[in-house]
């Protein structure tokens, strides 16, 4: 399957929260903006100013 072109847009469908300071924490419903598919398991992006990494299982 190929990937989306970013950027796009994505809905968190579980809450994600981390310790690491590279990664965006989130709730459930948080309209996210990818801006970079990093791999398999991780996208990059961005929403109200926050920024990061995070696992795209989430959204």
């Amino acid at each position: 399957m190929s990937e989306p072109t970013v950027p796009f847009r994505v809905k968190a469908v579980y809450e994600y929260k981390s310790e690491y300071e590279d990664d965006l924490t989130f709730d459930v419903g948080q309209i996210i903006t990818v801006t970079e598919v990093e791999d398999e398991e991780w996208f990059s992006g961005n929403y109200d100013g926050k920024s990061g990494m995070f696992p795209r299982n989430f959204v």
